[in-house]
C-alpha cells in the first residue's frame, strides 16, 4: 500500500484523493497537487460523490489539452464512471470548464447536452 501521510499532511487531502492522484496520474501526482495548492479552491472536489478535485479540471485543459466535458468527465477523470456518472456534477464542472476556454452559455449548454445524451445511450445499452 501507498504511503499517502506526507501528502496528506501537507495539502489536506484525504487519503483516498491522494491515492486517486498518483494512480491517474503516477509521477506527475506531484505536479497536479502543487497546481491544487496554488489555485484557489484547488483541493475542493469536484463532485461530492467522488475524490476528485478542482486542481484536476484544470490540469485536464492546461497541461493535457481537454476541450469537450466529455473528455474530462469520462477520460480525464473517473467522474462519468462514478456513482453518479458525472451527472450531478456535469453543470458545474461545465460552468468551470467554460471559465478556463472561454465558452459561451450555448457552448456550455451543448456540452452538457452532449454529455447527458451519451450517459443516457449506456444506460439504455445496459438494460437492453
Amino acid at each position: 500500500m501507498l504511503d499517502v501521510t506526507e501528502a496528506v499532511r501537507s495539502s489536506g487531502l484525504e487519503p483516498e484523493q491522494i491515492e486517486m492522484l498518483v494512480t491517474t496520474y503516477g509521477r506527475r501526482a506531484g505536479a497536479v497537487l502543487d497546481a491544487a495548492r496554488r489555485l484557489p479552491g484547488g483541493t475542493e472536489r469536484l463532485c461530492k460523490n467522488a475524490p476528485e478535485i478542482v486542481a484536476q479540471l484544470h490540469w485536464a485543459v492546461e497541461s493535457e489539452l481537454a476541450v469537450s466535458l466529455q473528455d474530462v468527465l469520462l477520460r480525464r477523470t473517473g467522474l462519468g464512471t462514478g456513482p453518479c456518472l458525472g451527472l450531478d456534477c456535469a453543470p458545474a464542472i461545465a460552468q468551470r470548464m467554460g471559465a478556463l476556454l472561454g465558452w459561451s452559455p450555448r457552448r456550455a449548454e451543448a456540452e452538457l447536452d452532449a454529455y447527458e445524451g451519451t450517459i443516457r445511450q449506456g444506460l439504455r445499452f445496459r438494460r437492453e
